[in-house]
Order: structure tokens, then C-alpha cells, then sequence
């Protein structure tokens, strides 16, 4: 089950590259997965910093999975 503290994002990158995201927004988290393989983990972010990212993901053409996507499991 998706917590509501947690964000997680999906877009495409070049049209062609998977990209997901996960903020956690109470451990000030931040993990991007390039299909399927880690590529980043930020910590020690502030609430701030991630409604910043999560804006940025937005402008991307990025969408965010709401909690009523649970079954969905991407990794």
C-alpha cells in the first residue's frame, strides 16, 4: 500500500527512456530509476527542495501515480 507522504512519478525521457521517481517527503528522500536500474538517491532534502523537484517532474510531462494505483509495482 502507497503512503501518502510518498510521491511517485513517472515520465519519459527523449520519448524513449522510462524514468520514475519516489519522494519521500518525511525522510527527505529522493530516488530516480532509469528503466528499472537506480540511478540517483538524494537524502537530506527539505520539504521545500521536494515540491521544487516534484514541480520540475511536472514540466517534464511527468504523472503522478495516485494511492489508488496501488497494485501498480514498478520495480
Amino acid at each position: 500500500m502507497l503512503q501518502l507522504d510518498v510521491h511517485i512519478w513517472v515520465w519519459f525521457h527523449e520519448k524513449m527512456i522510462l524514468m520514475k521517481a519516489i519522494l519521500d517527503f518525511n525522510k527527505g528522500i529522493l530516488k530516480v530509476y532509469e528503466d528499472d536500474r537506480l540511478l540517483l538517491i538524494r537524502t537530506g532534502l527539505t520539504k521545500k527542495q521536494l515540491k521544487q523537484i516534484e514541480n520540475r517532474i511536472r514540466e517534464l510531462g511527468g504523472k503522478r501515480l495516485e494511492t489508488y494505483s496501488d497494485p501498480f509495482v514498478f520495480l
